[in-house]
């Protein structure tokens, strides 16, 4: 068994059509059956329930699924780990990110992972708004981002979750909510709210304008920042309510009080890594194999301070 059967497969898998597998693996469609079933004659088993117009995974095609996928990705890690040592000088790898991203901890951990098992790959870190991450990636100004939003509008991007964050709301600290234990989205109907308006009101943004509307009201958006903190230094000026990721709770402000939304709230903050699926470097093919190993570790475990020491500390 070679990597590329295990490619076919992967391709043949996810997209239940072998015309349209042989069409994202750039080859025709009779030699990529053909290898689908030398595989499965290989293996001694069939992967696969077939029908005229669709080919499903049976049982053991899904188990055979999860490890060729952990293959794959540990062979990238491999792959990219010799070419960056093999150069002998440093890679570069550029890293978008918004403020709530940056502050959650399993962000922090990747970055700390990745600079520890790759010293010879330069990390660039450029903090900014969603968009402008978005449309950098997307140009390839930037090799990756982490935001907070999904990626619908850009075809030629990829999004990998790594997490969902529960959120909170960010009052003034005179605000009567501030004894609050916590909040339901109908407790902020009569509220001003501090609002990143993204594209399409897609992202978080539309989403909590969805939530609002489900709970029987819309939301007053009184001011439209781009970014996380200026939204934070409007609601420390008394000029709204913010409701944020928890994370950004440890970005402390001396006028801001955090109170969390109701636990049975289905309303989450989720972290998306987002690159091109195509024209990956070898540092970016490290980067996105730690993160799929870091993301199978729970946040107990990532904030143990000795997860990532160095073998010579």
């Amino acid at each position: 068994m070679e990597l590329r059967h295990l490619r076919y497969f992967v391709a043949v898998a996810e997209e239940e059509n072998v015309t349209r597998a042989a069409k994202r693996l750039q080859m025709r469609q009779p030699p990529l059956t053909q290898q689908i079933q030398i595989l499965e004659r290989e293996l001694g088993v069939q992967l696969f329930h077939r029908s005229p117009r669709k080919i499903t995974l049976n049982d053991s095609g899904r188990v055979f699924l999860d490890e060729a996928l952990r293959l794959l990705k540990a062979s990238e890690q491999a792959i990219a780990k010799v070419r960056i040592q093999a150069r002998g000088c440093r890679s570069m790898l550029r890293v978008g990110l918004t403020t709530s991203a940056l502050l959650h901890e399993r962000t922090q951990a990747l970055l700390h992972a990745f600079r520890l098992q790759y010293p010879d790959v330069e990390v660039r870190i450029e903090d900014g708004a969603t968009l402008d991450l978005l449309n950098a990636v997307d140009d390839e100004s930037l090799d990756v981002a982490l935001i907070r939003t999904e990626t619908t509008d850009y075809p030629g991007l990829e999004s990998q979750r790594l997490a969902d964050e529960p959120l909170v709301v960010a009052m003034p600290s005179t605000h009567r909510y501030t004894q609050a234990k916590s909040l339901n989205l109908a407790d902020l109907h009569d509220e001003e709210f501090i609002l990143p308006i993204q594209k399409a009101n897609r992202g978080m943004s539309g989403t909590l304008i969805q939530n609002c509307e489900m709970a029987g009201f819309a939301p007053r958006v009184r001011h439209e920042p781009r970014r996380t903190n200026a939204a934070l230094g409007m609601v420390a000026t008394g000029m709204g309510i913010a409701v944020v990721a928890a994370s950004v709770r440890s970005f402390p402000l001396q006028f801001v009080t955090y109170r969390p939304l109701a636990p049975r709230s289905s309303y989450v903050a989720p972290l998306n890594l987002v690159s091109r699926r195509e024209a990956r470097s070898p540092a970016l093919a490290g980067f996105l194999g730690k993160a799929a190993e870091l993301a199978e570790i729970p946040l107990s475990v990532l904030s143990t301070p000795t997860l990532f020491r160095s073998s010579g500390s």
